[in-house]
């Protein structure tokens, strides 16, 4: 964060702050709000950060459970795995 609030002020002094800042800024948009303080944003980017983990991480597990229990249908019903099997190289070939 500090890297970051370093070069915005160096784009500052070199007059260059307002070009860099037509693209969309997180870190400017936090900072200028005026009851913002630099560990009030820290706090918030980390738990942002963290959240975006935890929300993926719990997504993936979601993603194997559902898939464990699709392929425990398939082997429980032969004939459809066959035919699915089938179907898939019919339409994209073989691997």
């Amino acid at each position: 964060m500090q890297k970051a609030l370093d070069k915005m002020a160096v784009l500052e002094k070199e007059g260059k702050l307002e070009e860099y800042l037509k693209e969309p800024n997180f870190l400017h948009s936090l900072i200028s709000h005026p009851d913002m303080t630099h560990a009030k944003a820290q706090s918030l980017i980390l738990d942002l950060f963290v959240g975006g983990i935890d929300s993926v991480s719990n997504m993936y597990v979601t993603l194997m459970f559902e898939l464990k229990i699709f392929l425990q249908l398939l082997s429980c019903f032969a004939t459809k795995n066959t035919c699915i099997y089938k179907k898939r190289f019919s339409m994209h070939g073989r691997p």
